[in-house]
């Protein structure tokens, strides 16, 4: 398995373990990421390569594969498969769970605590990626791999939302205000052709929606630290 040779060869000391998600095309090639720039990028460039070696040959086997949760040297890399490119996640181990989880014993996958965390984290990664790509429409610097994962992207915001609010009652964000929010950006090619009309709304809206997702994610960890009976919202 090539990824475990990542981790087992040779490499400079990483002090501290990249946080952040990025996108790749189906080459390998990054095209947006919010990992700061004092990580190695051959770190960046070889979890790419992996990530998406697993993917092909997942497909070459026949067997549906569209996300991977992996923990290797201290670090938990969770991926998207996105028109043949990625969405990968990185942090240190035990930070994010996956991304699709396990869908066995419940609808929603979300079966601890943890998870629900977890899950709420990797969905504040991805609208961070959303604003990623909607500064690229700002700057019309973008092109169709970019607007292709942005598409998905979408789907993927959609479906986690869904799925946390299965689980939990959240006052805000609302369903509403993220079907809101999504449909207000349909494509970067529509983003692009406003001329900065609609930006600055759709960055308070954005931002609104994005402190609200840390503020949820601020008080089910307090209330898990705090010891409550149930996170669950009365929800089962």
């Amino acid at each position: 398995m090539g990824i475990l040779k990542l981790f087992a060869k040779p490499a400079p000391v990483v002090r501290k373990l990249p946080v952040g998600s990025f996108t790749v095309d189906r080459d390998g090639n990054m095209m947006t990421t919010t990992v700061g720039s004092e990580y190695p990028q051959w770190l960046l460039d070889d979890t790419a390569r992996e990530v998406l070696s697993l993917f092909r040959d997942a497909r070459a086997a026949r067997m549906p594969l569209t996300g991977l949760d992996l923990n290797f040297a201290g670090l938990h890399i969770t991926a998207r498969e996105m028109q043949g490119g990625a969405l990968v996640f990185l942090s240190p181990q035990n930070t994010f769970v996956a991304l699709i989880a396990s869908q066995e014993g419940t609808s929603t996958g979300i079966k601890r605590p943890g998870q629900l965390i977890a899950r709420i984290e990797s969905h504040i990664g991805c609208w961070k990626q959303f604003n990623y790509f909607v500064n690229l429409a700002r700057a019309k610097m973008f092109g169709l791999e970019d607007e292709s994962n942005f598409l998905e992207l979408k789907k993927i915001i959609e479906l986690d939302a869904e799925t946390i609010f299965a689980v939990i009652e959240v006052p805000s964000p609302t369903s509403e205000e993220t079907i809101a929010l999504l449909a207000r950006a349909p494509s970067l090619c529509r983003l692009s052709e406003t001329d900065g009309g609609d930006f600055p709304g759709l960055e308070n809206a954005w931002h609104k929606l994005y402190t609200g997702w840390h503020s949820v994610l601020g008080r089910i960890k307090i209330q898990r630290r705090d010891g409550a009976k149930s996170l669950f919202g009365g929800k089962k």
